[in-house]
């Protein structure tokens, strides 16, 4: 979702044919930029398209978790391929979720620069808004995975712990991309 809300951004800021968020994208806008759908299709590696459909349309801030819960519904997994989302000149040849969704981020902050924050206002709230979800699912699926480890080394040396924990319904149909 953040990619989505910065890449109206993009192209209000750059014009279409000038974005740095995925510049190769032809669709079917005015302005030749794309809708969400075909924004999410093209950014899809080859080998992971995705050939399903949301109610969004050509609405530039649609609602952040009834359009994640939306793309959950319709089998979406999110697998960008990296060049697709930026040029090669902009990201670095290895690219992880740090130096992609940063890159977004900063792609946000130029057009902050170019616009007032109350032209940007709707896009920005969710921008955020996704950002805060993405980073509680991050941080839920990095903490699984830690809690894992840290109870193989305990028990490798003899040790036991109980845990109590409760499962977040928060996120369990939410994608926060």
């Amino acid at each position: 979702m953040l990619v989505w809300y910065a890449y109206p951004m993009d192209v209000q800021a750059y014009e279409f044919g000038f974005t740095l968020i995925a510049p190769g994208c032809k669709g079917s806008i005015a302005d030749g930029s794309c809708s969400f759908d075909e924004l999410l299709k093209y950014l899809q590696r080859s080998g992971h398209e995705w050939t399903g459909s949301t109610t969004v349309g050509q609405k530039l801030n649609p609602e952040v978790g009834s359009t994640a819960a939306e793309l959950s519904a319709s089998g979406y997994k999110c697998n960008f391929e990296p060049l697709k989302l930026f040029t090669n000149n902009i990201l670095p040849t290895q690219t992880n979720f740090p130096t992609m969704f940063g890159q977004v981020v900063d792609n946000i902050q130029e057009c902050r620069k170019k616009f007032t924050d109350a032209a940007l206002t709707d896009g920005l709230t969710k921008a955020r808004y996704a950002m805060t979800c993405m980073q509680r699912a991050r941080f839920a699926d990095q903490s699984e995975s830690l809690i894992k480890d840290l109870n193989q080394q305990l028990a490798s040396k003899g040790a036991t712990w109980v845990r109590i924990s409760s499962t977040s319904t928060l996120f369990s149909s939410v994608i926060c991309y």
